[in-house]
């Protein structure tokens, strides 16, 4: 499997109401991964759809064709002349620009994670809140290296503040997850907690795809001694029982995503929950 792609990333200041409208496109974030054509050269681009952008508008190669300058040009009209999109077009050895003279360096992380390959850890870190970016990844906890407990869970999740990375394999293959903005801890109150940077995400379909709230309530995060979840409206974006063995996942209005899981009910092969450091130490 190899991989090509564009990613359009939104910068700059978005404080006026124009630029605010722009952006809202961004809030549901999809790359592809594909099967690159034969007899196409590394790092030569291809003309598969796979792209950066929101499900109805996405940005792909084959509209915006290989050359850098081209690109440019293409997301500069497709965007409504808006200077502050960046693109950027690696080959298929480098779809997310980790190389020497790429935009950004993906952070170290503690240690290996059994969940997320690289590819899918760059493409959440351009989603990341400021606080967390150029940030080590620390491994706070994982049910594989600590054991399969909620209340070690939360326990862990106090060695760092808060954002957090949740992140869930389950037994068909799907690897999904949340940022957590809020302290991971218990209430005994239904009480949502969090802010608009909450965001959820999953590799469903073979497809990387990053949901970030809508704004439409702000049910970003509830946290009890019997569930960790995400979202709210209609159905959670993500159920996670105390057990860690079993969770749920659905349509949800916080963030406007389907089920994140291979399954509206799934059972868990492993959960990791990362924090952000400047020191690279282990948790």
């Amino acid at each position: 499997m190899t991989w090509t792609g564009v990613i359009v990333r939104k910068v700059g200041n978005f404080f006026s109401d124009k630029r605010r409208q722009k952006s809202s496109s961004f809030k549901h974030l999809k790359w592809r991964k594909k099967r690159a054509p034969e007899n196409v050269p590394s790092g030569s681009g291809s003309a598969a759809k796979q792209g950066y952008g929101d499900g109805h508008n996405q940005v792909t190669e084959a509209q915006l064709g290989t050359r850098a300058e081209d690109l440019e040009a293409a997301t500069h009209e497709q965007f409504g002349g808006d200077d502050h999109a960046l693109i950027h077009n690696q080959g298929a050895d480098s779809c997310f620009g980790l190389a020497s003279g790429s935009p950004f360096r993906l952070p170290s992380t503690s240690e290996h994670s059994m969940l997320l390959s690289e590819d899918f850890r760059a493409f959440i870190y351009l989603s990341l809140p400021t606080i967390a970016k150029g940030r080590h990844w620390i491994l706070l906890y994982s049910t594989a290296r600590h054991g399969i407990s909620m209340r070690t869970l939360y326990h862990k999740s106090c060695e760092l503040s808060e954002p957090y990375l949740l992140v869930i394999g389950d037994t068909k293959g799907s690897i999904f997850g949340g940022l957590a903005t809020a302290p991971l801890k218990p209430r005994s109150e239904r009480k949502y907690i969090g802010t608009s940077d909450t965001f959820v995400f999953t590799n469903h379909h073979e497809e990387f795809q990053l949901y970030k709230a809508t704004g439409a309530n702000r049910y970003y995060l509830l946290c009890t001694n019997d569930a960790i979840s995400f979202g709210g409206g209609g159905r959670f974006a993500i159920h996670l029982d105390d057990t860690l063995l079993t969770g749920s996942s659905g349509a949800c209005e916080t963030f406007s995503s389907d089920c994140l899981a291979s399954s509206s009910d799934f059972s868990v092969t492993n959960v990791e929950l990362w924090g952000f450091s400047h020191a690279l130490t282990q948790g």
